[in-house]
């Protein structure tokens, strides 16, 4: 599905997910453990923690087939962006089983082409902390408004998660209006995300840390 800050922000768009990660994941066991820039042949992977009383794995296997061509060479024939969906057990692989069939059977003559996997999950390797929730720390004035202090609160926060999808440009005033209600979020920074997810989010921006390092 390309790079994962995308894949981040738009699983955490989803009721019930609770918590989002990037990361490295899919390799062959002979790959070394993976980074950013020595990635093996690990692919770019989101992960995803979900409350099942309200978001199904099968929610997530229809959101992924929504939202991307299953037919698409990796962008730039890159296959650390290939598209992979982990299953963690044998019911979770049935239901990817069959949701690939079903959009297989969406496009007739095109099996052939098909080139979405699906994979048991072995290993997940988190990425480097500069990768985390990439759409917030492109805003470190906002970060600091909400109360973060350090990058564990990058991954463990449910706010952080929706925050990071609001302004990766899901433009859901609604959503965004009941998460701050539940969760007492400042109208200033209410506002703050608002404009900028009414602006589709800024890709463009220079990544950078929304803290500050000491030592």
């Amino acid at each position: 599905m390309g790079c994962f800050w995308g894949v981040e922000g738009l699983f955490a768009r989803l009721p019930g997910v609770l918590k989002t990660r990037v990361g490295y994941a899919g390799g062959t066991p002979d790959s070394p453990i993976p980074s950013y820039h020595f990635m093996g042949n690990h692919a770019e992977t989101g992960e995803l923690h979900f409350d099942e009383t309200q978001t199904s794995y099968q929610d997530i296997a229809n959101w992924l087939f929504a939202h991307h061509d299953p037919t698409a060479m990796p962008e730039g024939n890159d296959q650390r962006y290939r598209t992979l969906l982990f299953y963690t057990d044998e019911e979770q692989c049935a239901v990817a089983e069959e949701t690939t069939r079903r959009e297989k059977a969406k496009r007739p003559g095109m099996e052939m082409y098909f080139r979405t996997g699906i994979q048991p999950f072995a290993a997940f390797y988190p990425a480097e902390d500069y990768h985390q929730k990439h759409w917030l720390r492109l805003q470190p004035m906002l970060a600091q408004q909400l109360g973060l202090t350090s990058d564990a609160e990058m991954v463990e926060s449910t706010v952080v998660a929706k925050v990071n999808a609001f302004l990766s440009g899901y433009n859901n005033l609604t959503a965004l209006n009941l998460l701050a209600y539940e969760q007492g979020i400042d109208m200033t920074a209410v506002v703050e995300i608002a404009e900028i997810m009414r602006q589709g989010g800024n890709p463009y921006a220079p990544n950078y840390s929304a803290f500050e390092t000491n030592g």
